[in-house]
């Protein structure tokens, strides 16, 4: 499967001809959608759809809204974020980003209707982007490192408190995401 992606995408990519890139005031919405099927373990989705503005051709905010699931786990989140943007040519690019993170843990009926789970972090994350046509381009998140510090509630009572770093440098497991500017 991940092999026909990239290979349609190559295909995308190499079809396009119109020079597009990233200016002040421009608005792009789109977003992420992943899933995965394992043989065993829990199967799993998140859709993530996301606005930013650019201030800059370097330089944009926006937020990202988080909906996931794996097994009987369910997330709800937001996540404003920062990104620098590192034009290669007047198509391609680099870009970096930071985003503070808040999830609302939602742990299944085998847990019981009072057990509550809320998660804080940072993420930073950098990729590339690709611009398909005047309105539309493609981001690959190549890396990222995240940090997450998420607390398990039992009605009133506190019953776990972790704090957890994780990384991906697998180009295997990058997520590609779609947007149009306007």
């Amino acid at each position: 499967m991940k092999r026909f992606s990239y290979f349609a995408l190559s295909l995308v990519l190499g079809a396009s001809v119109a020079p597009a890139q990233y200016r002040a005031g421009l608005s792009s919405v789109g977003g992420t959608f992943d899933f995965s099927l394992p043989d065993s373990g829990p199967k799993s989705l998140t859709i993530a759809p996301s606005y930013s503005y650019s201030l800059s051709e370097k330089l944009a905010i926006g937020a990202e809204m988080v909906f996931s699931g794996e097994g009987e786990l369910r997330m709800f989140g937001v996540a404003p974020f920062v990104r620098g943007n590192l034009p290669i040519n007047d198509r391609a690019g680099l870009y970096a980003g930071a985003a503070p993170v808040f999830m609302q843990l939602q742990l299944g009926e085998s847990f019981g209707d009072d057990v509550t789970g809320n998660a804080f972090g940072l993420t930073l994350g950098v990729g590339l982007y690709y611009w398909i046509s005047q309105h539309f381009s493609v981001e690959l998140a190549l890396a990222d490192l995240t940090f997450l510090n998420t607390t398990i509630d039992v009605g009133s009572s506190e019953v776990a408190d972790e704090s957890d770093f994780s990384g991906s440098l697998n180009p295997a497991a990058s997520s590609l995401s779609v947007f149009y500017h306007f």
